[in-house]
């Protein structure tokens, strides 16, 4: 079982060999279609509230902080996205989780991690948000601590100069799974809450 792990760990998104591609596409699209569908119930039937939008820089894309164990309630919240680029963790147990990207309207995913091609993703998404593009970043991810940044976001924001927002959510009614990151996920009939902190400027000239 340990060989058979190993073999398959190796694979990426983009690289699963074509002899594995059904199997993997019923499971990106199958698994992909019921996590949107879930951020489709949650959206729909609970009360989302926004605290603090004003504090978003007006006219300006942004770059919005997210921790790791919060992502499934931003996209619940966050059904739709015009003009985002995101980076992802390459490995192929991902897919479900570009597919319901996809759906949400993320249209650019940029593969690459910390260890896995991590720094020329980041330089590719400076130049996005450069163009104008937003993005969204687990600052703790892909694999922890949770909720102790990395400096990854903080060199990509010092290089586009474009702001972090980070983005708190609470819900009043949670189900809280044992995961790394700690991962909640709101359930349906909740109200959930949340606070766009103030952005957060970096240094061009700082070493990260």
């Amino acid at each position: 079982m340990g060989a058979v792990i190993a073999a398959v760990s190796k694979y990426r998104v983009d690289n699963v060999p074509l002899l594995l591609q059904p199997l993997f596409m019923v499971f990106g699209y199958g698994v992909g279609l019921a996590q949107f569908a879930y951020s489709c119930l949650i959206h729909w039937t609970c009360r989302i509230r926004f605290e603090g939008q004003e504090a978003l820089p007006a006219g300006q894309n942004c770059i919005y902080a997210v921790w790791h164990g919060d992502l499934q309630a931003y996209f619940c919240v966050f059904l739709r996205h015009r003009h985002h680029t995101w980076m992802m963790h390459p490995s192929w147990h991902l897919k479900p989780v570009s597919i319901c990207m996809r759906l949400c309207g993320i249209d650019r995913i940029i593969l690459g991690s910390s260890g896995h091609g991590g720094r020329e993703a980041a330089d590719r998404l400076v130049q996005e948000l450069r163009d104008g593009r937003c993005s969204g970043i687990a600052p703790d991810g892909p694999a922890g601590p949770p909720r102790v940044a990395k400096r990854g976001v903080l060199h990509i924001a010092a290089q586009s100069s474009r702001p972090i927002v980070p983005l708190r959510f609470t819900s009043s009614r949670v189900l809280q799974l044992p995961t790394w990151d700690r991962k909640r996920l709101p359930l349906p009939f909740c109200t959930i809450t949340v606070r766009f902190a103030q952005p957060i400027y970096v240094d061009k000239q700082q070493n990260f």
